[in-house]
C-alpha cells in the first residue's frame, strides 16, 4: 500500500497528565482493532514532525485533549479543509511544545498538507499529574472511537470497490 493510500491516525497527549491522555487513549482503542492500512502514531512532541509523517498519505486523523472551558467529554470534530479549526479549542499553551492549529496552518503555507485531514478534540477535565482519564472524558473517548473506527471503515470500504 503506498503513501497515497495510507490511512494516518495521530494521537496526542501526554500520559502523566490525565485527561490529556485521551489522544493516546482513542487511538490505542483503534490500534486494538487491527485494522488494514491504518497506520497509528502515539505521541507526537512538534508539529514539524507531524507535518512530516502526513507529508502525501490521503487520509489523516488527529486526536487530542482539548481545554476551551466547555462541558467535560464534548466531542469536537473538524474537517479541516472544510472548518477553521478553532483557536480557543486548541490553544497555544498546552502540555506539548505546539498546538495543532499552528500546525495546520504552517503544513497550508508551505503546501503538505495530506488529502483529507479530520481533528478530534475531547473536551478534558482534569489536567493534573495522574494516569487515569476523568469519567465524562472516557465515556466520550469510547464514543469518539466508535465514530473515528466508523469513519476509518468507510475509507477502507470505499477502496475496496475502486
Amino acid at each position: 500500500m503506498t503513501d497515497r493510500n495510507r490511512i494516518l491516525v495521530i494521537g496526542i497527549g501526554n500520559d502523566f497528565r490525565s485527561d490529556d491522555a485521551v489522544g493516546l487513549y482513542v487511538v490505542r482503542k483503534i490500534e486494538e482493532m487491527g485494522l488494514e492500512g491504518v497506520t497509528i502514531i502515539k505521541g507526537i512532541n512538534d508539529g514539524t514532525s507531524m507535518i512530516e509523517l502526513w507529508a502525501g498519505v490521503s487520509n489523516v486523523f488527529v486526536i487530542d485533549c482539548v481545554s476551551s472551558g466547555d462541558n467535560p467529554g464534548k466531542v469536537y470534530r473538524f474537517d479541516a479543509f472544510r472548518n477553521k479549526i478553532p483557536e480557543d479549542r486548541f490553544p497555544s499553551y498546552s502540555s506539548h511544545a505546539f498546538n495543532i492549529t499552528d500546525t495546520i496552518a504552517l503544513a497550508r503555507n508551505i503546501d503538505r498538507l495530506p488529502g483529507s485531514l479530520i481533528i478530534y478534540g475531547i473536551e478534558g477535565e482534569n489536567f493534573d499529574t495522574g494516569d487515569r482519564l476523568s469519567d465524562a472524558v472516557k465515556e466520550s473517548a469510547g464514543k469518539a472511537v466508535i465514530r473515528l473506527a466508523g469513519e476509518i471503515e468507510r475509507i477502507i470500504c470505499s477502496k475496496c470497490t475502486d
